[in-house]
C-alpha cells in the first residue's frame, strides 16, 4: 500500500508508516525472509528517492529532530517508520499529510497522541520552499483541511478482536469525557483480559472458555 501511495502520489507526498515491533519496521525497510516483499528501501533508490528514515525509541531529542528535519527538508525523503510510542510526544509532522498505522496499540491514547504530531496548522515559514505551494494556496491557507490515518487490520486475525475492543472502549471513554468524568482511565489489563476470554470463546466455545479462564 505504501508503494502504491507514491507510485499514484505527488513527487512532494510524504508518508510516515507508525509500527509498534522494531522487526515490523525491520522488514517493511528491507523486505521480508522470503524475498516476497524486497522492502520499501530498494524500491525508494530503484525510482531515484532516498531511503527510509527511521524513528524509534532510545534515541535522543537532537536525534529525533535531525531526523524529522531531513524528513522535511528534502524531497527525496518520501517515507518515514516510526514507531508509534516513540514519536507521540515532541515531534511535529505537520508538512506530511499521509499516515499509515499497521498495528494497533493496547492503549488508543497512544496511537492518538502519534496522530497529533500531524494536525497543527502550517505557516509558509514552517516549510521548505517546494513544500509551500503544494500544502498553502495563494492566501497561505492550508489546501488540506484534515488527515486521515488508516488503520491495516488483517480480517479473521486477533487484530479483528482487538480492534473491536478498542474502538468500542474508545466510544466510552469519550462519551465519559464528555460528560465530565476526567477520572476514567485505560486499562490496558482489562484489555488484555477481554481480548483472552474472545480468543479462548472463539477457540473453545463459551461454556469451556468460562472454565479454562477461571
Amino acid at each position: 500500500d505504501a508503494i502504491e501511495f507514491h507510485e499514484n502520489s505527488d513527487e512532494e507526498d510524504k508518508l510516515v508508516i507508525f509500527h509498534h515491533h522494531i522487526d515490523v519496521g525491520d522488514h517493511l525497510q528491507n523486505g521480508d525472509y522470503s524475498k516476497t516483499f524486497e522492502g520499501l528501501d530498494s524500491w525508494l533508490v530503484k525510482n531515484g528517492y532516498n531511503k527510509t528514515l527511521r524513528l524509534f525509541g532510545g534515541r535522543s531529542s537532537d536525534e529525533r529532530n535531525d531526523i524529522q528535519q531531513k524528513f522535511k527538508d528534502d524531497i527525496r525523503n518520501r517515507i518515514c517508520i516510526a514507531s508509534t510510542l516513540a514519536s507521540g510526544e515532541g515531534l511535529n509532522l505537520q508538512f506530511c499529510q499521509n499516515v499509515m498505522q499497521i498495528e494497533r496499540q493496547w492503549n488508543p491514547q497512544n496511537e492518538e497522541q502519534a496522530e497529533l504530531r500531524f494536525s497543527r496548522p502550517l505557516t509558509r515559514g514552517d516549510l521548505p520552499p517546494y513544500l509551500q505551494d503544494h500544502l498553502l494556496d495563494a492566501e497561505g491557507k492550508q489546501k488540506k483541511k484534515s488527515i486521515r490515518v488508516p488503520y491495516f487490520i488483517a480480517d479473521g486475525t486477533v487484530d479483528t478482536m482487538l480492534t473491536e475492543i478498542v474502538e468500542r472502549k474508545r466510544t466510552n471513554f469519550n462519551k465519559s469525557m464528555n460528560k465530565g468524568q476526567e477520572n476514567i482511565k485505560w486499562e490496558e489489563n482489562e484489555i488484555m483480559n477481554e481480548l483472552a476470554e474472545m480468543i479462548m470463546k472463539k477457540r473453545f466455545g463459551s461454556k469451556t472458555a468460562e472454565v479454562v479462564m477461571r
